[in-house]
């Protein structure tokens, strides 16, 4: 039994342990505990004191365990515990006490563990003395080594030199331990500085010890030369030192180590050490000349002779590695002398000589692979006989056991790559290496391992084959193909685990390396089409992209081969360095090339799109928005330095465009929705999504980009449209092309389904217009855009309701545009300034916008906007010219939509707006076209407001026609507005006024239809205004210069409407109208019309007839006047004005319902106006015959209820000078000439009416020729005003007769505006021969054929504008 002492005793006999100095000592030396430490060991080895004191346990049963340390540093030192390979027990005597315990099975009691001894020390093994020596006193002597003797780094230096230029042998080998353990204790040297001081005399006794031989013998000694060579190691190795070593030093090293390699008595130890130090060396090519290191590949090819053992084989590839890099072409042309060791090596059994080798020999191919030299040597070992066959089946035999062993199979990955790297000479390409098939079956099993180090490094290999070939345009297409069939052998596997996840990854990996050699920045175009089609195409395109769970990847991938927007410095080596290649790192493609084959991109990415996940993660952005934006940005550089935009942009934006279409028409599907989900929530995202493509190409490519005009109007396809730049094209071509803005806008005015337009759309639209107007500064430019997008969305709106808003996005751009002219007080008037007028008003002339009241009050808004521009540029005769008179012609030729009534509230916001020039200041003005710089100088401007008019005329007969279909309080808002511009109309333009809107005010002040009877209020409040209508209108009458006959003649279907209207508050008014105008005039010339229509009241006291025709004594009404009255009376219902009523003619007030009265001229109550009496209502339409009268009774006109022909009837004379003279006195006659003077001011492009017919004649009524009347057919040219004077027919026929012929004549004749005042003449002559025998509604039939004539005749004058 071994004996063992006890802890108390063993205590005592050691010796104290020395304080252990904190880090933060108060000397400042950081380093004395490790200083002193190392002393500590050092001195273990040389003291004798220590082997006085030994471990009890037997040192042939107990071998040493590793107490060693390794690493750099202190912190890493660690101490590995080994098991002893002895078996070797001593076993204690059993006891008989344990006899007893074992035979009789009581328990007995153990003794006191004090007293109790251990069968085997519990100490661990140590091989060392152990220093048994007491403290130092502080006059200890200068050999003896402590750390706790120095302060500081430089003094224990100082202590090592003093050492070393000593003569004892162990003081040196002892300093050399001290230096070198304090050195590795750091990762940097404490103080280089110090050491740079003392290198001279390191390197004089360095020199000296490396030639030490053992006192007393010739042999060299190992010990003093090994711990030397540990510390010039450390010196080479640091940086900071060696700067500090002298070059002949240098050269000794060197000289030094070649001929102890070249020795073969050297003892092993020492070459071991020698070959370490040229493995760390890094000297310059200076020192590590061509000469040296073929000295050197010299020595250790030999080795083999003399010095046997695997340390050898792995010193020696680390020193082959080091030449590499010094000696490059040294290492070339020596490739016979280290290629075998190489192959040697990668076949050995011991995995760190064969990781030495692996990595030398990658490193080796990398650096002279392309060296034909090398490849031929390669060429050769492989080729060379081994066994039964090649070395390189031998090779694949060795590689594929090694992958059958698990453990092995990552190296045989990796040793596959080294052959390749060897292959890269262009004459020994891989493709045409005869070993290439069954060497590629190595890598494969590589592929199909099961362990995940394998497939990593087989994919790593595959990147090093990548490497190796180096695709370009003149790889074969077998080999360009064989590349990439790893990735899709993964894409086409299931993921199952995490394994087959991880394999993915990695795949992913080296589709990026691929992508990385074959997309490098110096390819030219064909290169990387070859390369699109071939990767991008067919792995991205079809395997990666339909992947739900590597679609991302393959954004990101697509993503960074546009992305521009970090600097990406392209390493050929990278795939040999450590770290799988990101996406980040792929080169940018050319712009140029991209834009120029965007069809082929548009493919992939439209797939992309289609297939990714769009959903954010936080605040990153998804790699499909990074895609498209980048792409984006890729087409915009492309044009960078062009001036115009050229043809190959033009046909890379008709591409986007036409992708674009088709994920519009596509649907939600198009951006990875599900076409089944139609709930809101899905359009919002579909929304969200496209809204995002269509900004991010706006914001990139540029607004002016999108507003020039090379798209096809017609055609969804646009990859095949043949573009043609418009700033070389004629006008007409132009037209016939079509800007991406203006393409967009015409889908989004289309949606795959009608829930899409809702105000994400809405907003994506207006963001889009914004870009585009934004990028131009003028206020023209714009208006110009905008002009265009409202042309194309007008065909849409009326079969397509919701795109309406479309059209409202434009208006109120377009009135922000107008804002910049109102705004800008200081532009000058410029005569090109009419354009951007004629542009808004093409914009407001739309339908949408003129008819549909949701449109109403954005259309308010802009022409409000408008007039005040132009009022501010062209001032209020401009305002009429160019918006008010062609806004009026487009608004005349507008029809009723049930349910809409924007033409009432558009043509009462014309009425609010209208200005009245000044005609004094418009006199001496040059006459603006209404768009447009030609102007001519006109004095005189009498048709300046006749759109404006007749439209008022057109809307308010239309109005009437349509009542029942109209909103009743639109309908009173035009007649308001019609009052008060009426009121404001100045006296000069009052009578043209009221002779072009006369038709229309007759059809609401008669109301033959009784359409304003019903007990309805909205019914009566259009009433209401009509009363009011009626009360301007006779305060525009009383004002008139002139009231004379001339004047009564023009008014004549207005004065007669008054007189004939079934209201009674009307008539009175009339009447009162009659006597404060034309009744007080000394004479007076009755038409036709008027005279019937005052004949039921020629028996009042209170109306004046002057001069009024004796021969009408003896006519006889008809029929009488018939009177309707509502229930809560005319002349206290709310909102009218009261009217008063005329002397001897009471207002009768309508309290109640009553029947129409008859009022006839024999009647005895022509002298009071008639009550209601009579409960009978007679038949309107007045088909019957007449009947016989008793007394004198002349023949009156008869109607056979026919529209087509009238019987002739006979007319009176036409008066002549003679009989004038005698109806009238000289005075009459000269108040007569007056008034005619006076109405031929007023209305100089009107005709007076023909002489009143005499009593008695026996002459027809004169025929009317319209075509006598009208200017001969053609079309006119430009726009003109109606001619001054048109005269009557020189000698009228016998016989009248109106036919529907003489209708379509005149609709054949009639073209221009300058016949308008024309047909008015016409139409009154139609009206007052016809009066007497037809029936009213065949009166209102000939006014729509009128009309309609009229509608055409704008048409064919505004062009159709």
């Amino acid at each position: 039994m071994v004996p063992v002492t006890t802890p108390a005793r063993l205590l005592e006999s050691l010796p104290p342990r020395p304080p252990t100095p904190p880090r933060d000592s108060s000397d400042g030396s950081p380093s004395a505990a490790v200083l002193e430490d190392c002393s500590n060991r050092a001195s273990m080895g040389s003291s004798d004191s220590a082997r006085r004191f030994m471990m009890d346990t037997p040192p042939n049963d107990a071998p040493s365990s590793s107490a060693g340390t390794s690493g750099s540093t202190a912190g890493k030192a660690r101490k590995r515990v080994e098991w002893s390979p002895w078996t070797n027990y001593y076993k204690a005597p059993v006891s008989d006490s344990a006899r007893r315990h074992t035979t009789d099975g009581q328990l007995k009691v153990l003794p006191p563990s004090r007293e109790r001894t251990c069968s085997k020390s519990i100490l661990k093994p140590y091989d060392r003395f152990i220093p048994v020596v007491p403290s130092y006193p502080s006059n200890q002597p200068a050999n003896t080594l402590s750390a706790h003797s120095y302060a500081d780094f430089p003094a224990m230096l100082e202590s090592v030199l003093q050492q070393l230029a000593g003569e004892a042998r162990s003081a040196r080998v002892d300093a050399y331990l001290l230096l070198s353990g304090a050195l590795k204790y750091y990762d940097d040297i404490p103080d280089p500085r110090a050491i740079g001081e003392k290198m001279g005399l390191f390197m004089q006794f360095i020199r000296r010890d490396l030639n030490a031989e053992t006192p007393g013998q010739t042999v060299l000694d190992t010990n003093l030369i090994t711990q030397a060579l540990k510390v010039l190691s450390i010196f080479i190795w640091t940086p900071q030192i060696c700067e500090s070593l002298a070059d002949d030093f240098m050269v000794f090293v060197l000289d030094q180590a070649v001929t102890v390699l070249e020795k073969p008595s050297v003892p092993k130890v020492l070459v071991n050490n020698y070959m370490h130090l040229l493995g760390q060396q890094k000297f310059g090519p200076k020192i590590m000349s061509p000469e040296r290191a073929n000295r050197i590949i010299t020595s250790l090819s030999r080795l083999d002779g003399h010095v046997k053992g695997n340390s050898i084989l792995g010193e020696r590839l680390v020193v082959y590695q080091r030449l590499l890099s010094q000696a490059k072409n040294v290492m070339a042309a020596r490739a016979e002398s280290w290629m075998d060791h190489l192959w040697s090596a990668l076949q050995s059994g011991i995995r760190e000589i064969r990781s030495r080798a692996i990595s030398f020999g990658i490193q080796a191919g990398i650096e002279l692979g392309a060296t034909g030299h090398v490849t031929r040597v390669f060429e050769e070992c492989f080729d060379r006989r081994h066994g039964q066959g090649t070395f390189a089946a031998h090779i694949q035999r060795h590689l594929a056991a090694m992958v059958a062993a698990k453990e092995e199979g990552s190296h045989a990955a990796q040793i596959w790559s080294v052959a390749i790297l060897f292959l890269r000479s262009p004459p020994y390409q891989l493709e045409h290496w005869v070993h290439m098939k069954p060497w590629l079956l190595v890598i494969q099993k590589c592929f199909n391992s099961s362990d995940v180090m394998t497939k990593f490094q087989a994919n790593t290999a595959w990147n090093r084959l990548i490497f190796a070939v180096g695709p370009d345009a003149s790889t074969g297409q077998m080999m360009i193909k064989m590349l990439r069939q790893p990735m899709l052998g993964h894409m086409e596997r299931k993921v199952v685990d995490k394994n087959s996840r991880t394999a993915r990854q990695m795949a992913l990996s080296s589709l990026c390396c691929l992508l990385y050699y074959a997309f490098r920045p110096s390819a030219d175009f064909k290169q990387l089409s070859l390369y699109w089609d071939e990767y991008v195409a067919q792995v991205l395109g079809k395997s990666v992209l339909h992947s739900p769970a590597d679609v991302d990847y393959g954004c990101a991938i697509l993503a960074c081969l546009f992305d521009a927007s970090q600097s990406k410095p392209w390493n050929e080596n990278r795939a040999n360095e450590d770290g799988a290649l990101q996406p980040e790192e792929l080169p940018r493609l050319d712009p140029k090339w991209a834009r120029a084959n965007a069809q082929t991109i548009c493919k992939t990415v439209e797939t992309a799109l289609s297939k990714a996940n769009w959903s954010r993660t936080g605040d990153s952005e998804t790699p499909v928005r990074k895609l498209w934006r980048t792409f984006m940005k890729a087409i915009s550089d492309a044009a960078t330095k062009e001036v115009k935009v050229s043809r190959e942009h033009m046909e890379a934006m008709a591409q986007i465009m036409s992708l674009l279409g088709r994920i519009w028409r596509a649907g939600p599907i198009a951006l990875s929705l599900d076409p089944e989900a139609a709930d809101a929530d899905a359009d919002a995202d579909f929304l969200d999504r496209f809204g995002f493509l269509v900004r991010t190409s706006v914001d990139a490519l540029g607004g002016r980009c999108f507003t020039e005009k090379f798209l096809p109007r017609n055609g969804e396809d646009l990859s095949e449209a043949l573009v043609t730049p418009t700033h070389s094209s004629p006008r007409t071509k132009s037209e016939k092309l079509h800007s991406p803005m203006l393409r967009l806008l015409h889908l989004f005015s289309e949606p795959p389904r009608d829930t899409l337009l809702t105000a994400p759309l809405f907003d994506m639209v207006r963001a889009m217009l914004e870009s585009c107007c934004n990028a131009w500064g003028s206020s023209r430019t714009q208006m110009a855009l905008l002009r265009e997008c409202a042309e194309v969305l007008s065909p849409v709106t009326d079969n397509f309701p919701p795109s309406r808003g479309l059209y409202q996005i434009v208006a109120e751009l377009a009135s922000k545009a107008m804002e910049l002219i109102v705004s800008d007080s200081a532009r000058p008037t410029s005569e090109l300034a009419t354009h951007e007028f004629h542009d808004a008003v093409v914009i407001l002339g739309q339908r949408c916008g003129l008819v549909y009241t949701e449109l109403s009050n954005t259309w308010q808004a802009l022409i409000s906007t408008t007039i005040r521009a132009s009022k501010i540029l062209l001032g209020d005769d401009g305002i009429v010219d160019a918006v008010i008179q062609p806004l009026a012609s487009m608004l005349s030729l507008q029809e009723f939509v049930d349910g809409e009534n924007g033409i009432l509230s558009n043509a009462a916001c014309i009425l609010s707006l209208a200005p009245f020039p000044d005609d004094e200041i418009i006199r001496d003005r040059p006459r603006r076209a209404p768009w447009g710089t030609a102007s001519s100088l006109r004095k005189d401007r009498p048709n300046q407001f006749n759109f404006l008019h007749l439209m008022i005329d057109s809307i308010l007969m239309s109005s009437y026609r349509d009542f029942s279909r109209l909103d009743k309080a639109d309908l009173g808002l035009f007649l308001s507005a019609l009052s008060h511009y009426i009121t404001r109309c100045p006296p000069s333009k009052i009578g043209r006024l009221l002779g072009l809107v006369q038709l229309g005010v007759s059809s609401w002040v008669e109301d033959a239809d009784h359409k304003l009877t019903a007990k309805d209020q909205s019914i009566w409040d259009v009433f209401v205004t009509v009363m009011n209508l009626w009360a301007a209108i006779a305060t525009a009458v009383e004002r008139l210069p002139s009231k004379d006959s001339a004047t009564l003649e023009e008014l004549e279907v207005l004065i007669t409407s008054g007189l004939q209207s079934r209201r009674r508050v009307i008539v009175n008014r009339s009447i009162e109208l009659w006597n404060s105008t034309f009744g007080a005039e000394e004479a007076l010339e009755y038409p036709a019309k008027v005279r019937h229509a005052i004949l039921p009241f020629k028996g009042l006291d209170s109306l004046l007839l002057p001069t009024f025709p004796v021969e009408a004594d003896d006519e006889v009404a008809d029929e009488g006047h018939s009177f309707v009255d509502a229930s809560d009376g005319e002349s206290g219902g709310a909102g009218i004005n009261t009217f008063s009523s005329p002397a001897g003619v009471p207002a009768t007030g309508l309290a109640a319902w009553a029947d129409p009265v008859r009022l006839t001229a024999s009647s005895p109550a022509r002298r009071s106006l008639v009550k209601p009496h009579s409960p009978t209502r007679p038949n309107p339409r007045r088909n019957a015959k007449r009947k016989a009268r008793a007394g004198k009774q002349k023949p009156r006109l008869r109607h056979d209820d026919s529209q087509i022909q009238f019987a002739p009837i006979e007319s009176s004379p036409i008066h002549s000078s003679a009989a004038d003279s005698q109806d009238l006195t000289d005075h009459q006659r000269e108040v007569r000439q007056k008034q005619r003077a006076q109405a031929e001011n007023m209305f100089p492009d009107l005709r007076s009416s023909p002489h009143r017919r005499s009593k008695g004649a026996k002459a027809t009524l004169p025929q009317l020729l319209l075509s006598s009347d009208l200017p001969s057919t053609g079309a006119v040219a430009s726009p003109s005003p109606p001619p001054a004077e048109l005269s009557a027919p020189a000698a009228p026929p016998a016989t009248t007769t109106v036919t529907a012929t003489a209708t379509a004549t005149a609709t054949a004749t009639v073209t221009g505006s300058s016949i308008l005042a024309a047909l008015s003449k016409v139409l009154r002559d139609i009206r007052q021969v016809a009066f007497g025998g037809l029936a009213r509604q065949e009166v209102r039939a000939i006014d729509d054929v009128m009309f309609d004539i009229r509608r055409e005749a704008f048409q064919a004058d505004t062009g159709g504008e």
